[in-house]
């Protein structure tokens, strides 16, 4: 019965056939998600292979996103413990999981069941779609509609089609074998961690109430070898999942200062790629054993949407308090060249939000910023960024750097006619953006105001730990 209902949960969600409002209220008031999330376990308990988890996470991922009573049931059903405990969230090479794949087909054919699909052609087209993907047909499980998903993403469809075989020749699109059988793992491997980080990310976003039950799965380490996953989406989400854990607040900064074990060393060069397919290399080449620090290197990734997701994971990082100032020290040349010269307006703008926040809680990286220059980076795209999303949030930092003497200073040039100001004027008078008005008027209220010395802060810190280091001395006498 519970197959039978996923079956048509599955095909709803793919979009295959059409149902009532009345279905969608049944599973609203159900325990559907909960089931699933047992069922995630079960699975687990029983051994199942990786791959096997991607249809029902899936599932599970599409419904907690649709709804927030859904997400409050699958948090409340232990539906995080489960992605943790799945181990949805690791990338295995894929010699392993045709391992498992060959295990549990040895062990189909003891049952006289059969976990890859039949190798008989089917007489049309009709017939071959109306059974592949058929969850509980003894000859057409799992193994189908994993093929189906996959060939679905590489051709841009939803079913049809035919595969090579390793000789080259054509096969029937429902035998799973040589590279076609390479190539689906890997899609389904990266569709299961993918969705695994959708469902993390949308709780993450939807409150911080949910903050705790994340950070108690300790998912540290999941995360900073997912920094290294050789697909783009997948470091992309990761990146983007880490930016919503900082959204709310400060609580999960722990989380990525943690002190993990050291990674293992790279594949070295002669070896088979596909016992090295599951991250990139150069992993185990960083300084750090923190989420944070391996999170930095994807500001230089090839791809650009994990750079626009790294610059907005990296500003959510510095917003809340200056507890990761230290570690995202390294961060800012790599910061500064995506403001200076990314293709993306939204990468650019993320980017100076990022340098902005880096100094919007404490002097503590005024010097590393300005030795940078990333004051004149900001000025800029400010005066030239033919995008106003990036000229905003330029202004808008700048208006944070003014705050401390050493960027005020640097800012300002040694004459008027120099520096910031003549910008500032010149951006007046020529625009007609209301919002940059506003922030170039903001950066003149910090100016009129008297500058923040990081000498005196000091000063003020070691004079406020004395006192408490009094007050406690008194306490205990």
């Amino acid at each position: 019965m519970f197959l039978s209902v996923i079956c048509v949960v599955v095909n709803v969600v793919y979009g295959f056939v059409v149902v009532p409002v009345s279905f969608f209220q049944s599973l609203y008031h159900g325990d559907f998600v909960p089931l699933s999330v047992a069922a995630l376990d079960l699975m687990r308990s029983d051994g199942l292979p990786l791959c096997s988890f991607a249809l029902p996470m899936a599932m599970v991922c599409y419904m907690v996103m649709m709804s927030k009573h859904f997400a409050k049931q699958f948090v409340g059903a232990g539906g995080i413990s489960a992605i943790k405990a799945c181990g949805t969230l690791v990338r295995s090479p894929t010699p392993r999981l045709k391992k498992e794949l060959e295990h549990w087909e040895r062990l189909s054919q003891k049952c006289g069941q059969h976990l890859h699909p039949s190798t008989q052609p089917l007489e049309n087209d009709d017939d071959r779609r109306n059974s592949v993907g058929r969850l509980g047909d003894q000859e057409r499980t799992f193994a189908a509609t994993m093929l189906l998903r996959a060939a679905g993403k590489r051709n841009g469809s939803g079913g049809g089609g035919t595969g090579r075989g390793e000789e080259g020749g054509t096969q029937n699109n429902s035998i799973v074998r040589g590279n076609v059988l390479t190539q689906t793992l890997s899609s389904v491997v990266t569709g299961l961690v993918v969705d695994s980080l959708n469902a993390l990310s949308y709780l993450a976003r939807l409150s911080a109430s949910y903050y705790p039950r994340i950070t108690k799965a300790k998912l540290e380490d999941e995360l900073r070898c997912l920094c290294w996953d050789p697909e783009e989406i997948v470091r992309s989400k990761l990146c983007n999942f880490i930016g919503n854990l900082c959204k709310h607040s400060d609580e999960c900064y722990a989380v990525l200062v943690r002190a993990l074990p050291p990674m293992a060393p790279d594949a070295e060069e002669g070896s088979e790629p596909a016992e090295a397919d599951n991250r990139l290399s150069g992993a185990s080449q960083v300084r750090g054993r923190t989420v944070i620090a391996h999170l930095v290197t994807r500001l230089r990734d090839d791809d650009p949407a994990v750079r626009k997701f790294a610059c907005f994971a990296v500003g959510n990082a510095a917003f809340h308090s200056e507890a990761l100032y230290p570690e995202l020290r390294g961060a800012i040349p790599a910061l500064i060249d995506a403001l200076c010269y990314d293709k993306m307006h939204k990468t650019r703008a993320n980017a100076a939000g990022a340098l902005g926040n880096l100094v919007r809680n404490s002097p503590m990286l005024c010097a590393a910023l300005v030795k940078a220059g990333a004051q004149e980076a900001l000025l800029q795209v400010a005066k030239s960024d033919v995008h106003t999303q990036p000229q905003r949030i330029a202004l808008f930092s700048l208006g944070n750097l003014c705050v401390y003497s050493t960027c005020r200073d640097a800012l300002l040039g040694k004459n008027e006619s120099s520096g910031m100001l003549p910008i500032l004027k010149n951006l007046e008078l020529t625009t007609e953006d209301g919002t940059v008005v506003k922030y170039v008027q903001r950066i003149r209220n910090k100016l009129s105001q008297p500058v923040f010395s990081q000498k005196k802060n000091l000063k003020k810190k070691r004079t406020t730990k004395k006192s408490l280091g009094r007050k406690s001395r008194l306490r205990e006498e």
